[in-house]
């Protein structure tokens, strides 16, 4: 797969991520510097002393490329010595640029404090190699792996392809441990679960998970993990419970035949359990671990969310169309809720008032409100409404029918009188139902950044960047030619592993002179601090995609609404030898947000590698550009993308233009 990377000229504005040793040159000149030393080092500051240590992983000597480092901040009050603890520390870590290790001491620090700016303001065209601050894709493939994307780096023109963590079979579930430390991923055909070490990214232990180990959760004292056994055999089908710090097999629990949904009360004393096949669920009493009563709710059930606000758990049943309500206090069937046939999904929103019911069936949405266990609002959606994800404003509905995904505002759900309304949004090519590598962990996932989610569609085997507002994804994740199947994000921030002792693992890109750009806020506290990663004569060479450089000639990025503009730009070969000429097929895409408004629209060939279009914007607002050209191999859901402004009819006349 081609890439593409954007430079620009002039005053032009762009979302890409330039790559080309005149960028180098520019941002050696406005970063940089802390205090020069090897390995490690300390300063004092606001009564503080912190002492810095990059440290090579699994017994290494020396920092090496290729391989998983730590860096690591003690920090301990001056005049007590005692350790600093709570802190929300920001780092930062990038090659030394140029002649950077030539720069004054008192420069350094200042320059320090540049650089730490500029990485604040989160421009997309000017970010470390490393970011500690930042989150990994996770994408659970098809075969008996588990793919770990770098998304900045990404973004970057090299390879995002972090680590594969290798399983003995396919997985099927999983679930983050607490604080983020442990993934827990179910293996049906190994009968097991594997247990994935969050910073190095490696298994660690496989456990006995009893026959067709399925779901799997964790309770909410995170002191628990439960197993759903999906087996045809009473004596078999049920839960196993497992010991989420000692990774102990503490219970092993037959509660009926199918398949096995798993939900908690908040206080973590009562796990629910459904049987599919049996027309219960069974009420499992956690401090003992034992069944504790069977609760008849229906055949089928599909699916079970829990509502905090109303301490009830809801049971969706498919053939009856019916949504069966639990009393978490009471541990009893308080009342059912009457809906059509063909339920797919219950989830609650953030809050535990708005429940929503997908029925791919009858292509429907219904709103509950769990104060009242009614339903308040009801959707259209068309297209198979299958599964049910939530962000902190949006509600996610997956198409099953068709490679879109309806999203639906929360701040519209259950007022009295209004209607639903829903954004569809492409999400891919294909229809989620034709891939035969479904999961039933979640395919939407809301990304490590504000606004933003993940839509995994296992029919297109991509995961999908989409940015709140847009109608199209803003780029897309490969699982190194694997099927993404399901997706999850690990943030990689720093966390206080000791008292007064900050660290985060990472894998070193490359080898070099490296800066770590340390941020505290309160109280203030900006250094910066050096160590060195050498070469590792033993690491696997990555061939990277190689880059299409576009550099967008024009001068400003704002255009007048209503009025024809061109936007002129340059094609260079990725080999580095000149213009790249005579693409034909080059277009654009342009797209408004947020709204509805999207136009493609062809590009003019004028030789020597130059290259121009015209479109018109049809309102004020904020659009954004995508390049495609199918065989340069690149396509609108790639990033780097290109942004303009479009101001109102009057605009030149009142800057005097």
């Amino acid at each position: 797969m081609t890439r593409i990377g954007i430079k620009k000229t002039g005053k032009m504005r762009s979302a890409g991520r330039p790559v080309t040793a005149l960028f180098s040159v520019v941002l050696a000149m406005l970063i940089s510097h802390g205090i020069a030393v090897a390995g490690s080092s300390e300063v004092i500051d606001k009564g503080m002393k912190i002492k810095f240590s990059a440290e090579a992983a699994g017994g290494q000597k020396e920092v090496m490329a290729d391989e998983h480092a730590s860096v690591i901040f003690s920090i301990t009050d001056v005049s007590t010595d005692e350790p600093v603890t709570a802190l929300k520390p920001a780092v930062w870590l990038d090659l030394l640029w140029g002649d950077e290790g030539e720069t004054p001491v008192l420069d350094q620090e200042q320059a320090c404090r540049e650089k730490v700016k500029i990485y604040l303001k989160g421009t997309l065209a000017v970010r470390p190699l490393v970011d500690l601050n930042s989150y990994y894709v996770l994408s659970m493939n098809e075969d008996a792996t588990i793919s770990v994307i770098d998304p900045i780096v990404g973004m970057k023109g090299i390879t995002n392809l972090y680590a594969i963590i290798k399983l003995d079979k396919p997985a099927e579930d999983w679930v983050l441990g607490k604080d983020e430390r442990r993934l827990f991923v179910t293996m049906p055909g190994a009968a097991k679960v594997a247990v994935v070490d969050a910073g190095t990214f490696s298994v660690v232990r496989n456990i006995d998970a009893g026959i067709n180990p399925v779901r799997i959760a964790l309770q909410p004292d995170a002191r628990y993990l439960w197993v759903g056994n999906d087996s045809q055999d009473d004596t078999q089908s049920g839960v196993t419970v497992i010991d989420s710090v000692s990774l102990d097999k503490v219970a092993i629990i037959p509660t009926g035949r199918g398949h096995h949904e798993i939900a908690f009360s908040g206080d973590s004393l009562t796990a629910f359990i459904t049987n599919s096949d049996e027309g219960y669920v069974s009420v499992v009493d956690i401090q003992k671990l034992r069944k504790i009563s069977d609760i008849r709710t229906g055949e089928g059930a599909v699916s079970m969310s829990v509502s905090d606000l109303g301490n009830s758990v809801y049971v969706a049943h498919e053939q009856s169309g019916t949504l069966a309500v639990i009393d978490g206090e009471s541990r009893e069937l308080i009342t059912r809720i009457s809906l059509k046939p063909g339920l797919s999904a219950v989830r609650f929103a953030p809050g535990g008032r708005w429940g929503f019911v997908s029925n791919p069936k009858d292509d429907t949405v219904e709103v509950i409100d769990a104060s009242m266990n009614r339903v308040v609002q009801s959707l259209k959606v068309g297209m198979g409404p299958e599964r049910v994800f939530f962000s902190g404003r949006f509600a996610y509905i997956q198409l099953a029918r068709a490679a879109e995904v309806a999203v639906i505002p929360l701040s519209s759900a259950g007022i009295a009188g209004a209607e639903l309304h829903a954004l569809k949004i492409v999400a891919g090519e294909k229809p989620p139902e034709e891939s035969r590598y479904r999961s039933r962990a979640d395919t939407i996932v809301p990304a490590g950044e504000y606004d933003t989610v993940l839509i995994t569609n296992p029919s297109d085997g991509l995961i999908y960047y989409y940015m709140e507002g847009m109608e199209v994804s803003m780029g897309s994740f490969r699982s190194a030619g694997r099927v993404a199947r399901a997706s999850m994000v690990i943030g990689r921030n720093m966390r206080e592993t000791s008292k007064g002792v900050y660290s985060a693992k990472f894998r070193v890109p490359k080898a070099g002179s490296y800066e770590a750009a340390l941020l505290l806020d309160s109280p203030r506290v900006v250094s910066c601090f050096r160590f060195t990663v050498l070469n590792n004569p033993s690491a696997s060479q990555v061939v990277d995609a190689k880059t299409v450089a576009v550099e967008v000639l024009n001068t400003d990025n704002t255009v007048r609404a209503g009025e024809d503009a061109t936007l002129r730009f340059r094609l260079r070969d990725p080999s580095g030898k000149g213009p790249l000429s005579g693409i034909t097929d080059m277009a654009i895409f342009v797209t408004r947000t947020p709204g509805t408004w999207k136009q493609r629209v062809p590009v003019r060939d004028q030789g020597s590698g130059l290259y121009e279009v015209s479109f018109k914007a049809p309102e004020p607002g904020v659009y954004y550009v995508f390049f495609s050209s199918r065989s340069l191999r690149i396509d609108h859901t790639q990033a780097p993308y290109f942004v303009f402004y479009a101001r109102d009819a009057g605009w030149k006349q009142q800057r005097g233009g």
